[in-house]
């Protein structure tokens, strides 16, 4: 109930926000896209507001501590999608509330969650303009790049499928770092279900999700 509150009532009261129905769908729209590029576009389109209403109710939203857009990592603006970005939740109970979807079950947890979740512990370490993603228009992508004071990390989440010894780091990695030789790279890191290895000389971290809070950053 105060979540609902919060969320629904007392924002849209405070922030004078004209089409109330309109922005508690994009809560809910945005809360079902969390790890996921949004398009503006698209959701004016099925909120049936304009393009400019969907920007500042979700500069709204972002400037009261419930969403979060990652901006994508773009040196080259002819390869990389540099526009769209990505949307995360800062708190799941929110979303959960949002969305109506309570599952007790671990198993049920997504993959899209356990990124948040990474999300969410990389802005408590760094400032949010130094957290990005990676996609380029071939649909390449890493889930995060971070600019740390040692480096460059390189953050891939793979929470389902089986990873075992054998798994090596993501390809992807591999060619955006070779691609991007004017950077100092410093770490790349799995993020995985159970799995963990820690290679200290070739930098390379497979991270179980619930350790990864662990990981010095």
């Amino acid at each position: 109930e105060i979540t609902n509150t919060y969320l629904k009532k007392d924002i849209a009261a405070f922030m004078k926000v004209a089409d109330v129905k309109a922005f508690n769908d994009l809560i809910e729209l945005l809360s079902s896209q969390i790890g996921n590029m949004i398009n503006i576009s698209e959701l004016a389109s099925t909120l049936k507001i304009n393009r400019v209403t969907v920007e500042k109710y979700i500069e709204i939203l972002e400037g009261t501590y419930v969403f979060k857009l990652v901006r994508p990592f773009a040196s080259n603006i002819r390869k990389v999608v540099s526009k769209t970005p990505k949307v995360y939740i800062k708190d799941f109970g929110m979303q959960k509330v949002a969305l109506s979807y309570f599952p007790q079950d671990e198993n049920l947890i997504q993959g899209a969650e356990v990124e948040n979740f990474v999300f969410k512990h990389l802005l408590e370490n760094f400032n949010s303009n130094k957290i990005q993603f990676y996609r380029t228009s071939a649909g390449s992508e890493i889930d995060f790049i971070v600019d740390t004071d040692d480096g460059v990390d390189c953050i891939e989440v793979k929470y389902s499928g089986r990873i075992n010894s054998r798994t090596k780091m993501p390809a992807n990695i591999s060619r955006f770092v070779e691609d991007h030789k004017q950077f100092r790279f410093n770490r790349k890191i799995l993020i995985t279900k159970e799995f963990l290895k820690i290679d200290e000389e070739n930098k390379e971290y497979f991270i179980p999700a619930a350790l990864f809070p662990l990981l010095k950053l």
